[in-house]
């Protein structure tokens, strides 16, 4: 979840999210396919939140599941969903020991969440147990169904399909990993992640549609662009956190998928494919040969 002003906000959120809506169909996709010794999978872009007129997704993106036999998401996407999720971030993300957040926020973060919460028709006090990252969260969350967003994002819209289709399914880093990742973000920066939050939530309906025409398009320029070089540039500890280090390690995990002769549709969130840390960038530099799929040209050729 990223800022796209190139202004001083804290942009974690739109590093998650990686926003995406429908527009016209452009000459690419952000549908890759990576090659290896005559070994292939197709690596999609995704974002995690999809408003409702956003289906359906480019048919490049149904070709690449159409010819892997193995769909593979970040984390486990059906346990992300469940009561399970719900209650570790009971668990993990409400204050247990009296503290409360605004009393752990500076006296200018915690007003500028009452003034979100006053025109935005949301109660601030039910925030005050939440910790930080889940309060950041949870303002992104009341933003979202203003915007008329859907149940699924890609991720999850794959998820069902792969399950209805029979699909085996893989991740790149387990629940366990995931949660411990929600837990640890913006720690040290809790001002700074509430403030980028609240500054990032005014600009998000115009946000959705800059970077729509980035995805739809497949622009990797753009897309870094927008939703890592300025993260990178003004906090670089927490771009090396969000983004960097899981790349790290997501890549031998895709290497290992690549070396099986199976086909496999790898999903992950836009943010983590572009730019000179990103995971195209990886690959290219490790020999592989990375093919953008064009719109109307078959994923399977």
């Amino acid at each position: 979840m990223k800022n796209m002003s190139g202004g001083g906000s804290f942009r974690p959120l739109f590093v998650l999210l990686g926003i995406v809506a429908a527009g016209v169909l452009p000459a690419r996709t952000s549908v890759w396919k990576v090659t290896d010794g005559g070994r292939a999978l197709y690596l999609g872009g995704t974002v995690h939140v999809l408003r409702t007129a956003d289906f359906p997704l480019p048919r490049e993106f149904d070709e690449a599941f159409a010819a892997a036999g193995l769909v593979c998401f970040e984390t486990d996407i059906e346990r992300a969903m469940s009561l399970e999720m719900q209650r570790v971030l009971a668990v993990h993300g409400m204050y247990k020991d009296g503290a409360t957040a605004d009393k752990v926020l500076a006296p200018g973060a915690w007003a500028a969440v009452e003034a979100w919460c006053g025109k935005n028709g949301l109660p601030a006090a039910c925030l005050k147990p939440m910790k930080p990252w889940l309060l950041s969260f949870t303002l992104l969350a009341h933003a979202l169904q203003k915007l008329d967003c859907a149940p699924d994002g890609v991720d999850a819209h794959f998820q069902k399909k792969a399950r209805a289709a029979g699909k085996q399914s893989g991740m790149l880093e387990t629940f366990g990993q995931q949660v411990e990742f929600l837990v640890r973000m913006g720690a040290g920066h809790e001002n700074e992640l509430i403030l980028g939050t609240l500054e990032d939530l005014e600009k998000l309906p115009a946000m959705f549609d800059k970077i729509i025409a980035a995805w739809r398009a497949g622009d990797e320029k753009q897309l870094a662009a927008m939703l890592n070089d300025g993260l990178r540039k003004e906090h670089p500890a927490i771009h090396e956190t969000l983004v960097v280090a899981r790349n790290r390690a997501w890549l031998p995990v895709i290497e290992q998928w690549l070396s099986t002769p199976e086909t496999e549709f790898v999903l992950v969130g836009a943010g983590h494919l572009c730019g000179d840390d990103g995971l195209l960038r990886a690959l290219r530099d490790r020999g592989c040969a990375v093919e953008q799929i064009d719109a109307g040209q078959n994923g399977q050729n």
